[in-house]
């Protein structure tokens, strides 16, 4: 009978506890990190995360950056494109996006509206100081003649003075005592004119128009400052027959010829609040 002696160099098929170990750490860093690819390479997944998240953060940056420059029409425009909630309007159903509007240049210019003239104001505040001179039934006694920065009442001669003198009529003085709430309102300069037609007068207390023409002014100057107008804010002129309205040659132009005007020197918005302080 003959013995079958195993052979020495016969591998053996068994582990021992090391080996097994290997193996089982192997297989676990394979199942974490991907397959081998080369001799201490391996596909690393979390790479493609990170450098995703990094693009999104440049881009986001550079979106800001963008902003802080934008004109405020592009950025409304930007905002409406991105809306899903308007019209089913927005970036994912193909709406309007910023590229495609036109380039905006500079923003649009508001028309301003020009401010009334101030003929239309001047006429309005005419009118008005007129309708008060009506009420004070002073219509057919004084003439309103408006210009920039100037009132002027001219009142005839027929209704403060007799012919040839200045002393006033006691219906002269109650005209100037109807004209005070205007007069007396306000702290502008008044000034008072006497006007005479070209006919000579030659007596003791007027030897020719220059003095009745100034004598008339101020009489009607010291009626203003009993009346209350304030010293400071009157000052008088005679001109004689030098600053005519009408025509010396006739009866009616010499009668518009001799007159006392009183100069308001109130701006047009001065002449507003009086008028409006005086309406109420």
């Amino acid at each position: 009978m003959t013995d079958i002696q195993p052979e020495a160099d016969a591998p053996s098929t068994m582990l021992d506890g090391e080996a097994v170990k290997r193996l089982v750490r192997r297989a676990a860093n394979r199942d974490a990190f991907g397959p081998v690819r080369m001799k201490g390479e391996r596909l690393e997944e979390w790479m493609l995360t990170y450098m995703d998240t990094v693009t999104l953060l440049v881009t986001l940056f550079v979106l800001i950056l963008s902003f802080s420059s934008m004109e405020d029409e592009k950025f409304k425009a930007l905002v409406e494109g991105l809306r899903l909630d308007k019209y089913n309007a927005g970036v994912l159903t193909g709406s309007q996006g910023l590229m495609d509007l036109p380039s905006i240049k500079q923003a649009p210019v508001t028309k301003e509206t020009p401010p009334a003239p101030e003929q239309d104001s001047d006429i309005g505040v005419s009118e008005r100081l007129g309708d008060l001179i009506a009420e004070k039934g002073l219509d057919d006694q004084v003439e309103i003649k408006f210009s920039k920065d100037l009132i002027d009442l001219q009142l005839q001669e027929g209704v403060l003075f007799p012919s040839g003198t200045a002393e006033l009529l006691g219906g002269g003085k109650r005209v100037l005592h109807d004209l005070m709430p205007l007069l007396a309102a306000g702290d502008y300069p008044i000034s008072v004119q006497g006007h005479t037609d070209s006919v000579p007068i030659a007596t003791e207390q007027f030897p020719s128009n220059w003095e009745l023409s100034g004598a008339r002014a101020a009489s009607v100057v010291r009626e203003l400052i009993v009346l209350g107008v304030e010293e400071k804010r009157l000052e008088l002129s005679g001109f004689a027959h030098t600053h005519p309205l009408g025509d010396n040659g006739t009866a009616s132009g010499r009668e518009r010829n001799r007159r006392v005007n009183i100069l308001l020197h109130a701006s047009r918005k001065d002449m507003e609040d009086i008028l409006l302080e005086l309406s109420r």
